[in-house]
């Protein structure tokens, strides 16, 4: 039971000071009245929260010239009591250290699936409005400009997510291994390399800042038919968005290297074929991302997935479980939950779109089968 706060005393016959002193944190003026100058400035007290398991400690703060005992332990934070198990503090590093890494190794995998998800998008949209077009065949100027922006809007989606990945990416490897790191510079010839080889990446990538700082990247949007010759079809009906060429070539910040190849090459006017290269190319990036990352996915994974086997064995649940480094008095100064379906959820993404490297020749179609 939680008894009354001792009130503080006051030096001063001014009554702002008893003011600010009650405006103090409880720890604070638990701190002075223990004994701890009230001269001193707050801070210069260290403080953590004085609670443990929802009861109020007291001796939870301490000023940076006390010496404190930390212990590391496995234990279940729920307000039943369950043993611990005690852990080194090399130990409680470790276990922290693979929780952070493979939590980065996941949110690269949650990038790379909103990048494929815009792109799916973009390729639903497409059908979406080439159906629509084939059943009504509703051939209004009105109609074409609103079909024009929702595709402007797939594809700056869609770049947005391409640039986002991009950066992150690289970011993410530092992260878990460093700026100058082998896995690092990997990385960065893995984007070198689809820029030098791959067309629709140098594309999409200048028409990323030409849509960021210019205009949509959307010049003339066509929906061209052609009669087919198997004996089951009469007409093919498609969708066909362009590059407007004079557009680009009235930016000035536009890089002259990349038009060249735009006028010179009919199929990089086409958009989607050029979003199909890019996004082809960002999967074989990401494919290097996930062998670059393979070992030590695997060593992290290893780390957690023992804590959990540890603790139940040892202390019989797993729910609630964590690596704690706690405070002598009780109070804890970190955390980490340890669960089992982080690794799980890893493994699963890392399994995804593992063959989107190839998608530039493949496309979908609601022909009759043969």
């Amino acid at each position: 039971m939680i008894g009354s706060l001792p009130r503080l005393e006051s030096n001063s016959e001014d009554p702002s000071d008893r003011q600010k002193a009650a405006r103090r944190p409880v720890w604070y003026r638990l701190h002075a009245h223990r004994g701890v100058s009230r001269e001193k400035p707050f801070e210069e007290i260290v403080c953590a929260p004085p609670f443990y398991n929802g009861i109020f400690s007291t001796g939870s703060c301490r000023s940076k010239l006390e010496h404190c005992t930390m212990r590391h332990r496995l234990a279940i934070l729920s307000l039943d009591k369950w043993p611990f198990i005690e852990i080194s503090s090399d130990e409680f590093r470790q276990i922290k250290g693979a929780k952070t890494k493979l939590t980065v190794a996941l949110e690269i995998e949650e990038k790379f699936e909103l990048l494929v998800e815009n792109y799916t998008e973009y390729e639903r949209t497409l059908l979406d409005l080439t159906l629509t077009n084939m059943v009504r065949q509703d051939y209004v100027w009105d109609s074409f400009m609103d079909h024009r922006q929702l595709v402007n809007r797939r594809i700056a989606n869609f770049l947005m997510a391409a640039q986002l990945y991009i950066d992150q990416a690289k970011h993410d490897m530092a992260t878990m291994f460093g700026r100058k790191s082998a896995a690092a510079e990997n990385l960065s010839k893995a984007f070198d390399r689809e820029s030098d080889q791959s067309l629709g990446y140098r594309v999409m990538k200048e028409i990323r800042n030409y849509a960021q700082h210019r205009a949509l990247p959307v010049g003339p949007l066509g929906y061209p038919g052609k009669r087919q010759q198997d004996g089951k079809s009469a007409v093919r009906f498609g969708i066909q968005p362009q590059l407007d060429v004079d557009e680009l070539r009235s930016d000035p910040s536009f890089k002259g290297t990349v038009l060249a190849e735009i006028e010179k090459e009919p199929a990089a006017q086409d958009l989607t074929y050029m979003i199909r290269q890019f996004i082809e190319s960002l999967s074989r990036v990401h494919e290097a991302v996930r062998d670059l990352t393979e070992p030590e996915v695997a060593v992290w994974t290893l780390k957690l997935d023992n804590v959990v086997e540890r603790a139940r064995t040892e202390i019989g649940h797993t729910i609630g479980l964590a690596a704690v480094e706690q405070e002598e008095e009780g109070s804890y100064r970190d955390k980490v939950y340890v669960f089992a379906d982080l690794a799980k959820r890893v493994h699963d993404m890392r399994s995804r779109y593992r063959n989107l490297k190839f998608a530039s020749g493949w496309y979908v179609s609601s022909g009759v089968a043969l």
